[in-house]
């Protein structure tokens, strides 16, 4: 395995054609134990673009029965699905996790504030198979604050929320719902922006910083592949994580979820020893 990220994409594929198996859980240096959990018995609902349901997944996916079966697939639901719980080529970082498709966007590629609705009302009604983690990527309008503390009523439900500032991390303001107390931000950063004397001017609502680098992942159609980075490949891949925390240990709480995620770290570059650890905001 080589020392960090960049090395083993490097070696691995071929533009953004994998030469080898991409598998993200086998990157992460973290306990054993919880990372052969490969996320069972967890699900993990993505707020997003459709997703390709003929796309290899261990599990199929599944769609919520409020929302529109005719509309197509988007590269960017796919690829999130795909960092989270891919299984062929591109292995996600909690491939036995149970994928829940929460389309909130219209055909012409609009936000649905019925969709969105739709997909909250679906959630609330969910019946619970293992613990639940909500992957949000795009950001919602403040007026279902009511609907994303409701959620956060129930401890058997994980949100975690793309920060939305790519790069920008003192940034006064932070996209919907990342925000929230209870809800886990994450946001990215290239190490061209990082400087470590700033980290006292990052948002103070930010829990966890990646470096952004570029994941390869599911395209929109089976067997094409595509790089996504920023926040919102960040926030996937902390979703395949606490994935697999939770279904380690199904009775953790949020706050040790986030205690535990502070224990872990990924192989990126080596040059930059701060990078090397997931959570920049706490090291």
């Amino acid at each position: 395995m080589p020392d960090n990220y960049l090395d083993f994409m490097n070696l691995n594929t071929n533009g953004t054609i994998p030469i080898n198996d991409i598998d993200y859980n086998a990157l992460l240096k973290i306990d054993p134990q919880i990372k052969n959990s490969q996320g069972a018995n967890t699900t993990v609902g993505i707020l997003d673009h459709y997703i390709n349901m003929d796309l290899p997944f261990a599990n199929p996916i599944e769609h919520s029965n409020n929302a529109p079966t005719n509309t197509p697939p988007s590269i960017h639901g796919s690829g999130m699905a795909g960092l989270i719980a891919g299984n062929n080529k591109i292995f996600g970082v909690a491939k036995q996790t149970r994928i829940i498709e929460l389309p909130i966007y219209n055909l012409d590629g609009s936000r649905m504030p019925n969709m969105i609705n739709d997909a909250f009302e679906y959630l609330s009604h969910l019946p619970l198979q293992g613990r639940i983690i909500i992957n949000i990527s795009q950001e919602i309008p403040f007026n279902f604050l009511d609907k994303i503390e409701s959620l956060l009523d129930n401890e058997n439900i994980i949100l975690v929320a793309s920060a939305g500032t790519d790069d920008q991390l003192a940034n006064d303001t932070l996209q919907f719902p990342s925000s929230i107390p209870n809800v886990i931000s994450v946001g990215s950063i290239s190490n061209s922006y990082y400087n470590p004397d700033n980290r006292g001017n990052f948002n103070n609502y930010l829990d966890f910083v990646l470096p952004n680098f570029n994941y390869l992942t599911y395209s929109l159609q089976v067997g094409s592949f595509k790089y996504l980075g920023k926040d919102s490949a960040a926030c996937a891949i902390v979703s395949g994580i606490i994935s697999l925390i939770v279904s380690n240990n199904p009775n953790i709480s949020r706050l040790e979820v986030k205690n535990t995620l502070q224990q872990l770290s990924l192989p990126y570059s080596s040059g930059s020893q701060i990078l090397n650890n997931i959570n920049l905001i706490k090291p």
